[in-house]
C-alpha cells in the first residue's frame, strides 16, 4: 500500500462476543421492537452494496422517524459498536456497510419528504429529507421549472443523504460543481444525539463550534497547509474530508454544512437537507466527436475549456460497444452513433449553445487530425436527452456481465487536472494493457474525473493480491499526475489506505483532528475515512466463488 501503516480504530478490531451481541439485540428490540432487524437472512440485504465488500451487521434498524436516532446514537456509543448510514445502497466503495449496526431510511415517511421554502424567478429553495431519492427530487423541480445542477448518473438509486455523504456531483460538475455549492442548511444528530440545524446556529453544540473556530485558525496560520488548500482548491476532490471551506471566512452554520458534505457519515447522522436550486435551462446544443485514439481526447478537452460549455464526457470503445451490445436499438434511435471511435460528448446551455457548438466544432476539427469522422451537432433537447439516457445506461449494464467477468469498483473514480488527462491515460492503458486486462474508461473528461472499470476475471489466481496491485499501480499514477483517488464517489474502504499518500501526512493529521472534534470515540461509521487494512480484506465471498 501506498499509504503509511497507522493504528486501526478500536472499533474496527472490536470482536463482539454472543454475549454482547444478545444484550444489544435485546436493547434495541426494547427501544424500536418494530423496526429492528436482527434475522440473519434479512440482514444480508444489509450486508452489500455496489462495492466490491461484504461485511455483515449486527443488526440493521428502520426508523420510523427521526425522533428514533437519538436512542440509536445512545445505544452504539454506550455499547462502543460501529453505527453506520445507508442510503441507497448505490455507494461503490464500502462506506454504507458496517459490522455493528446499520441504520436504514424507510421507503416511505418525513425521510422523503421534499417541500418548497421560497422561490423566486432565479431560485427555488427546498426541504428535502435524506432518504429522498435523486430522481425524485429533478422531477420535483422541474415541474417548477428549476434543477439541481449536481446531477449524479445513479440519480434514481441514490438518496439525498448519500449525495450529501460522498459530496456528490456527477456530469455538469464542470460548470456547476459539487453538491456542497448547493447546501444550504443541514439537520444532523450529532454523537451525543444531540439535533443540530446548521441554519440556527443555537443549535450547534459548543465544543463543534469551538473545534471548528480553532481549526479555522490552524489552518489559516500554517502556510504548507493553506498553500495546499488554495492550489488544490478548484479541482474536483471528495477525498478525505472537505476542508476547503475553511479558507473562505464563512459563518459557522455555513462552515458546518460544507465540512459535513463528504464526510461519508463519520461525523454526525444527517436527516434532512435543504437544497438551493437553479432555474432550468431549455436552450442547450451538443457537440459528438468520435476520436481514433483515446491519449487525444485530452488534447481535444483542452481546446474545448476555451468556450463556456457545461459538461465534457468521455466513453471509450469499450463503453460504446457495451451499449451497443445491450442496446440493439440504438444506431436507429441515433443515426450518427458508432463504434469505431472513442466518444467525446459536449454540452452547452443557454441562448448562444448552438452557435458556439458549431464554433467548437471547428475549433477542433483545425486543431486535431485524430478524428474518426466529422463532429455532430445536436440541437434538440429530446435528442440530447436521449444522449444523456445512453451515458447513463453504461452503470447498469456494467452489474450485468458474464458471471466470472466483473467491472469490479476498485478504481472507479479518480480525478486529475485536465491539463494532465492525456498522460493518465496513456499510463492507465499501459496498466490494463500489461495485465490483459479490458476495461472500460468514461466519465467527466472536463473534470478530469474518470471511471475506470477493468474486467477482471475471477477466475485469476490469487485475484485478491492481484487486485491490489491493480490498484496499487492506478493510484500511483494518478497521484504522480497531481491527482486525487476520488472525485465524486467518496470515500471508504476501497480508498481510505491511499488517503494520506494523496494528501500528506499534515493534512492527514488535520482531517484526524477534525473526526475528533466531532466523534472522539470513533464509533460513527469507523474505517471509511482511516484505514490501512488490505482493500480486499472484507471483500465480498460471491467475488471468491471461483478461486
Amino acid at each position: 500500500m501506498l499509504s503509511a501503516i497507522l493504528p486501526l480504530s478500536w472499533s474496527l478490531l472490536l470482536m463482539i462476543d454472543e454475549n454482547k451481541q444478545e444484550t444489544i439485540r435485546t436493547r434495541l428490540l426494547e427501544i424500536l421492537p418494530a423496526q429492528t432487524i436482527t434475522e440473519e437472512k434479512v440482514l444480508r440485504v444489509f450486508s452489500k452494496d455496489q462495492s466490491i465488500y461484504e461485511i455483515l451487521p449486527l443488526a440493521a434498524v428502520v426508523p420510523a422517524s427521526v425522533e428514533d436516532i437519538p436512542e440509536i446514537i445512545t445505544l452504539c456509543r454506550d455499547e462502543q459498536i460501529p453505527l453506520t448510514p445507508r442510503g441507497g445502497g448505490s455507494g461503490t466503495a464500502g462506506s454504507a456497510l458496517g459490522s455493528g449496526i446499520v441504520i436504514a431510511l424507510p421507503p416511505k415517511n418525513n425521510f422523503q419528504m421534499i417541500q418548497t421554502l421560497r422561490q423566486s424567478e432565479m431560485e427555488c429553495t427546498v426541504s428535502v429529507g435524506a432518504g429522498t431519492y435523486h430522481a425524485d427530487v429533478q422531477k420535483f423541480l422541474r415541474a417548477r421549472s428549476f434543477y439541481l445542477p449536481a446531477d449524479p448518473s445513479s440519480s434514481k438509486i441514490c438518496q439525498i443523504g448519500g449525495n450529501v455523504a460522498t459530496k456528490a456531483s456527477g456530469p455538469h460538475a464542470y460548470r456547476h460543481g459539487s453538491i456542497d455549492r448547493y447546501i444550504e442548511g443541514l439537520e444532523f444528530f450529532t454523537n451525543q444525539g444531540e439535533f443540530v440545524n446548521t441554519m440556527d446556529p443555537i443549535s450547534i453544540p459548543a465544543r463543534i463550534r469551538a473545534g471548528l473556530e480553532a481549526m479555522e485558525q490552524k489552518i489559516l496560520a500554517i502556510d504548507s497547509i493553506k498553500k495546499i488548500l488554495l492550489q488544490r482548491k478548484n479541482q474536483k476532490i471528495a477525498s478525505g474530508y472537505n476542508l476547503f471551506p475553511f479558507l473562505d471566512s464563512l459563518d459557522v452554520g455555513t462552515l458546518l454544512s460544507r465540512v459535513l458534505a463528504g464526510s461519508v457519515g463519520t461525523l454526525g447522522y444527517v436527516t434532512g437537507v435543504t437544497l438551493r436550486a437553479r432555474p432550468y435551462i431549455p436552450l442547450k446544443a451538443a457537440v459528438l466527436f468520435f476520436v481514433k485514439d483515446l491519449q487525444d481526447v485530452g488534447d481535444i478537452v483542452q481546446h474545448v475549456q476555451e468556450f463556456d460549455v457545461a459538461a465534457i464526457e468521455i466513453m471509450n470503445k469499450q463503453s460504446i460497444k457495451l451499449l451497443g451490445a445491450k442496446i440493439p436499438s440504438l444506431k436507429n434511435n441515433i443515426s450518427y452513433w458508432r463504434d469505431d471511435g472513442h466518444l467525446l460528448l459536449v454540452e452547452l446551455e443557454g441562448v448562444d449553445s448552438r452557435w458556439l457548438a458549431e464554433k467548437i466544432a471547428a475549433k477542433v476539427v483545425t486543431s486535431n487530425g485524430g478524428l474518426v469522422c466529422p463532429p455532430v451537432v445536436a440541437y434538440e433537447e429530446e435528442e440530447i436527452d436521449l444522449l444523456w439516457h445512453v451515458r447513463k445506461q453504461i452503470y447498469p449494464f456494467l452489474m450485468n456481465l458474464e458471471p466470472h467477468r466483473k467491472a469490479l469498483s476498485v478504481v472507479n473514480d479518480v480525478g486529475v487536472p485536465s491539463k494532465h488527462l492525456a498522460a493518465a491515460i496513456t499510463a492507465f492503458q499501459e496498466i490494463f494493457h500489461k495485465y490483459q486486462l479490458e476495461a472500460l474508461i468514461y466519465g467527466h473528461a472536463g473534470s478530469g474525473n474518470l471511471h475506470l472499470r477493468p474486467l477482471f476475471d475471477l477466475h485469476t489466481p490469487h485475484l485478491k493480491g492481484f487486485i491490489e496491485k491493480v490498484a496499487d499501480e492506478v493510484y500511483q499514477v494518478v497521484l504522480e499526475n497531481e491527482g486525487t483517488i476520488t472525485a465524486e464517489h467518496g470515500m471508504g474502504r476501497i480508498r481510505a489506505p491511499y488517503l494520506m499518500a494523496e494528501w500528506g501526512e499534515e493534512i492527514y493529521g488535520i482531517m484526524q483532528e477534525l473526526k475528533t472534534i466531532f466523534d472522539p470515540d470513533d464509533f460513527l461509521n469507523p474505517g471509511v475515512m482511516f484505514n490501512d487494512e488490505p482493500i480486499t480484506s472484507q471483500i465480498s465471498s460471491d467475488l471468491l466463488r471461483f478461486q
